[in-house]
């Protein structure tokens, strides 16, 4: 601290930089780590006003397979600084490491890692990353933004399918508090988000308890994806989400709430997506909705909006009605005509 205060430690960062030889610049990243230990210390608030956090994200450029000691040391040093306590918002430092770029370079050095066979500790670093950037997706708005690019989301979509579970999870997680900022929502749409998380829940659907925590996370994003948005509504289709929505039909599940309004709204998204509707029997899941109190008008409205299509466009379709199924059909014609027409 001594030598720290009498300005020694602009010094030490210096040589971390990647003109030095490999030994000078892990001898400075092995300060570095042991300041970053510390986050309550001057040492550490003097680091931070020494350019430190640049400094750090340096650490993980340059060739992987020549610097893996100083790269898995820094993503040491760096978790360590948003998991100890100290006086200053995780905020701050979030804005601080948005402006020095360390989202590119984390996923960067995770995609290495998952390649590379020779490490024995990969699953530790893995998580360190994936925990690093969940801190991140839950930052305010504007850091939001700053990480969801259309590279970072295509980069963590690539390599969701290959990390542990655990770790594909937290990206989710991550993945749905990005999608709950209107902001994002072009860019996670634009990388493919759709149907690769379509994709991801169908590899689950055999194994109840992990599709239960799946879906729980991919049925969020899909809510806030496509809610009010035709072109989304039609991609998802597309990707084969149809036959998971209808599933909360029957299902009692709490994501019925994000399930069904999509489910209902579709409707209305283009005749691409109501002929996927069809295909998917989806006109009967509407008509046993309307046994449901809460989600009866929801129901009606959209079997009211697709007979309505069908009408003034002169398409007639053939449906076997139960019993039940005609009465029901009866007062939605008289209603239809009420409504729609004013007789």
């Amino acid at each position: 601290e001594h030598f720290i205060l009498l300005g020694g430690l602009p010094l030490i960062i210096s040589y971390a930089e990647m003109q030095y030889e490999h030994k000078i610049r892990y001898l400075a990243s092995f300060i570095i780590q042991t300041i970053c230990k510390n986050t309550k210390s001057v040492t550490f608030q003097t680091f931070i006003s020494c350019r430190g956090l640049p400094a750090l994200v340096a650490l993980l450029g340059g060739d992987y397979s020549e610097n893996k000691d100083l790269i898995f040391m820094t993503i040491d040093s760096i978790y360590d600084i948003f998991e100890l306590q100290n006086s200053t918002p995780k905020s701050d430092y979030l804005q601080l490491f948005i402006k020095c770029d360390l989202i590119p370079s984390l996923l960067d050095v995770m995609n290495n890692i998952i390649v590379d066979d020779e490490i024995f500790d990969a699953e530790e670093y893995e998580n360190k990353i994936v925990n690093i950037f969940l801190k991140f997706s839950r930052g305010d708005a504007a850091i939001k933004e700053a990480v969801a690019t259309k590279e970072a989301i295509e980069s963590l979509l690539k390599e969701i399918d290959k990390l542990y579970l655990r770790q594909s999870i937290n990206i989710l997680k991550a993945l749905k508090y990005l999608s709950s900022d209107s902001s994002t929502l072009d860019n996670l749409f634009d990388a493919g988000i759709i149907p690769k998380l379509i994709s991801f829940i169908n590899i689950y659907k055999n194994d109840e308890k992990q599709y239960q925590e799946i879906s729980n996370q991919v049925l969020n994003i899909v809510y806030n994806l496509c809610r009010i948005n035709k072109k989304r509504q039609e991609s998802a289709a597309k990707a084969g989400v149809v036959p998971i929505l209808q599933e909360y039909v029957y299902n009692p599940s709490p994501l019925k709430e994000f399930a069904l309004p999509i489910l209902c709204e579709m409707v209305h998204a283009g005749k691409i997506t109501r002929d996927i509707l069809w295909e998917n029997n989806v006109l009967n899941s509407y008509i046993l909705l309307m046994k449901d109190t809460f989600w009866q008008i929801n129901a009606i409205d959209a079997i009211f909006a697709w007979y309505y299509i069908l009408y003034f466009s002169n398409t007639y379709i053939y449906i076997e009605f139960t019993y039940s199924h005609c009465i029901i059909y009866i007062y939605i014609y008289f209603f239809f005509y009420n409504f729609y027409l004013g007789f």
